[in-house]
């Protein structure tokens, strides 16, 4: 595609999302070149865009790079502006979501999350994946438990998205005491992903609180996730 149009938005766009989702998978050997070079390709997409579709649109993958280098009010100004663009597009309308939960602005961040699943109900699994993060951050549990409990009882079996779901239940049954049921959660993580530890969850959460990271991780640690 890129060779047949290399000026077009499309193609560009194409290969910035290629190049996050290698970075964003763990399958990159070298996470900061693939950052650039999807931003180069984000940012050529963007010179050429004038009139840019909702499924070409170089500001949701600007956002979403924006994030992965933790720069939050460049990250909230893609976002905004791609939510002016589509702004009946449920995707683009989690995204916005995402990226203020992101930016220590979980309330407003669930309220645009809940928008994008009422617009599109058929939607993919990151935008109940990222309302879970929201919701936590709120402390609300009940709601969470629901949002977890359903990604484990989707049709889509999904190891990131059942590991998530895990994590998130380890993380409420420790701060409510229950530390049996905490452990019980984390050695579900661990059987799907045998990997994982409390160093690399640290680099992979791009969140701007990092006190609230640090208090979840800390509850995993304590539930038995390797340092």
């Amino acid at each position: 595609m890129l060779q047949r149009q290399p000026d077009g938005v499309a193609a560009n766009s194409a290969m910035a999302w290629q190049y996050w989702h290698k970075v964003i998978l763990e399958l990159s050997s070298e996470p900061a070149a693939d950052i650039f070079k999807s931003r180069e390709y984000a940012e050529k997409a963007q010179s050429y865009a004038v009139a840019v579709s909702v499924a070409y649109s170089p500001d949701t993958i600007l956002a979403q790079l924006d994030i992965l280098e933790r720069k939050y009010e460049t990250a909230i100004a893609h976002a905004e502006r791609a939510l002016e663009r589509s702004p009946a597009d449920g995707a683009t309308t989690a995204l916005a979501g995402w990226v203020k939960v992101c930016d220590g602005q979980p309330e407003e961040g669930v309220k645009l999350m809940r928008l994008a699943m009422r617009t599109e109900p058929d939607y993919p699994q990151w935008i109940p994946m990222s309302l879970l993060t929201g919701l936590m951050m709120l402390e609300s549990f009940d709601e969470a438990k629901e949002v977890a409990n359903g990604l484990l009882a989707s049709r889509i079996e999904s190891a990131q998205a059942h590991s998530a779901a895990y994590r998130a239940l380890a993380i409420m049954a420790y701060h409510e005491g229950n530390t049996d049921d905490a452990r019980a959660y984390v050695g579900k993580v661990l059987e799907l992903e045998p990997k994982q530890t409390v160093a690399g969850l640290r680099r992979a959460m791009n969140l701007k609180d990092r006190a609230y990271v640090e208090r979840d991780l800390k509850a995993l640690a304590h539930s038995g996730m390797p340092e």
